[in-house]
């Protein structure tokens, strides 16, 4: 990861192809992009299967200084930017079209797998990684504030969502598990109450 992270320019092109695209508003409706699951690729889940890991590990070992003064790896302005896609994608992919509960393990059993299967792989993955990345930004964001703690707030929080987040084994639990950071506080709150 190492290797991956400082010996190659993965993160910058990868960042930079992901910015474009939401630039260009091509992001924007991801759920009109996941019909490209059922077509010939994964399209806009594989850029971030890889840059969402790789961009954490290089996290870990940058310093304050690094991360605030010099916005080493990227910009605090590109995080900003970086926060909302992640946090549409993870949105996106745990609440409107989540995949089938653990998938992984009947990936990993399958020994021909078929291209859906391996499609919900990788979303599943992505669900995962992004979720770490965004918990890790907004760890860096509680030491030091860059942006507003709203920005890693899902647009889609209202009453149903937390109707279900009351109850086990709903998919809005498992996201307030997962991804708590996606819920405001407030909703948070409303949901503790009602448990």
């Amino acid at each position: 990861m190492t290797v991956l992270a400082y010996r190659t320019e993965l993160v910058s092109v990868l960042w930079n192809f992901m910015k474009r695209c939401h630039e260009n508003q091509k992001w924007s409706s991801l759920s009109q992009q996941l019909s490209y699951l059922s077509g010939d690729s994964p399209g806009w889940l594989l850029p971030l299967a890889v840059f969402c890991p790789v961009y954490k590990h290089m996290l870990t070992i940058v310093d304050n200084e690094e991360f605030y003064e010099q916005e080493k790896p990227l910009s605090l302005k590109d995080i900003r930017c970086l926060i909302i896609i992640l946090r549409q994608a993870l949105w996106q992919l745990l609440w409107v079209n989540p995949t089938t509960p653990s998938i992984s393990m009947k990936f990993a059993m399958k020994t021909s797998s078929n291209k859906r299967h391996t499609e919900e792989f990788i979303q599943e993955r992505v669900g995962i990684v992004a979720s770490e990345l965004l918990s890790q930004l907004q760890d860096w964001n509680n030491r030091r504030q860059f942006t507003s703690p709203s920005d890693f707030h899902a647009d889609g929080v209202n009453e149903f969502f937390i109707s279900q987040a009351v109850m086990e084994n709903t998919r809005a639990n498992d996201i307030l598990k997962q991804a708590p950071f996606l819920v405001p506080f407030t909703s948070r709150v409303k949901i503790s109450i009602h448990s």
